[in-house]
């Protein structure tokens, strides 16, 4: 399923509208997953440095 994602994106990305395409993806990207990268990294890394003991 990725792989059929990435090459319709990669088809997108060669056509004379690829502009308006990749903008369109990259709102509904930032849309959907408004969490923001290095948030997500940090909070890893807030609760990599506490350990559960039994």
């Amino acid at each position: 399923m990725i792989k059929k994602l990435y090459d319709w994106t990669m088809s997108l990305a060669g056509s004379k509208a690829a502009t308006f395409w990749l903008a369109l993806i990259a709102f509904v990207e930032s849309s959907c997953f408004w969490c923001p990268p290095t948030s997500c990294v940090e909070f890893q890394q807030v609760l990599s440095q506490f350990s559960i003991s039994y």
